[in-house]
């Protein structure tokens, strides 16, 4: 973390904001110093109380090293709105700024208020789901064997393995790295289904090699959406159905059925994981994303 406190900004020749604090914060986004098409800064005009010019402002940027900065919120949560669209905000980071102010809460978090009944949930709300209702039940969730075996003696149809993306307990175990574990405890008396950043037709491979019987798929069915909609959609999951018949054939089996944990192997990664590592070819800008 780089910071620098203290500033005054101008924009033009008049002082926007006096004695504001910055942070430099690597893959941040920037907040109110933005960048024009050469790349200069369209704010940043005086640091540590020296003044530069606009031109000079590329010589601090490059000083950072591409580092985006932002302004600490304290500061700009007092600003009124026309005073941020006098510093050269867009009317969307204007309005992003004015409801960090107010403390918004999108609707649908006000809405998402069952978090007492989750702390309460027990197996025994499993046992007597089943025993009331004579439909299948799905339960997902679950990241261990024990759960797993646990599940199945009271006759869970589907179990479902995930962490959630990784949203709930941090420095949790991967839905890939459980998997074996709970096939073994389930041995055979439910349906398993996976999900949990499975991009490729590689990723199902080695998912059903390993024991899943269904494989979930999120993040990559929201990018053929976001890219063309349900025309999108449909390509993306042609794609992932050639994806696996081409890795079927190149492994020598003609069938999901001929699969097993012997077709898979650890392995040093060629790249460092991230959110769409699977696709290496792909040039995205990390910050922007």
């Amino acid at each position: 973390m780089l910071a620098v406190r203290d500033i005054d900004l101008y924009y033009g020749a008049s002082q926007a904001l006096r004695n504001v604090s910055l942070f430099a914060k690597k893959g941040a986004v920037t907040c109110v110093l933005g960048r024009n098409g050469v790349g200069k800064s369209s704010l940043l005009r005086a640091i540590v109380g020296q003044q530069i010019s606009v031109a000079a402002a590329q010589s601090v940027w490059n000083k950072f090293s591409g580092v985006a900065l932002e302004i600490i919120p304290e500061k700009i949560l007092q600003l009124k709105p026309t005073q941020l669209r006098a510093c050269g905000l867009s009317d969307r980071k204007t309005e992003y700024i004015v409801d960090l102010a107010r403390r918004f809460v999108k609707p649908w978090r006000l809405r998402a208020t069952g978090q007492d009944f989750q702390a309460a949930l027990s197996w025994d709300q499993v046992k007597r789901f089943k025993d009331r209702h004579d439909i299948p039940l799905i339960l997902k969730g679950i990241a261990t064997g024990e759960d797993a075996d646990i599940a199945c003696d009271l006759g869970v149809d589907g179990v479902y393995v995930s962490n959630h993306g990784g949203r709930q307990l941090n420095h949790g175990r991967g839905s890939i790295e459980v998997l074996p574990e709970v096939v073994q405890a389930v041995a055979g008396r439910s349906t398993i289904i996976v999900d949990g950043g499975f991009m490729r037709g590689t990723d199902v491979i080695k998912a059903i090699a390993l024991g899943a019987h269904v494989v979930g798929l999120g993040r990559l069915t929201c990018i053929g959406l976001a890219a063309a909609g349900e025309a999108g959609l449909v390509r993306v999951l042609e794609l992932l159905e050639d994806e696996i018949r081409i890795a079927m054939g190149l492994l020598g089996v003609h069938s999901l059925d001929m699969l097993d944990p012997s077709y898979v192997h650890p392995a040093t990664p060629v790249s460092i994981p991230h959110v769409t590592s699977a696709f290496p070819l792909l040039d995205l800008d990390d910050r922007r994303y």
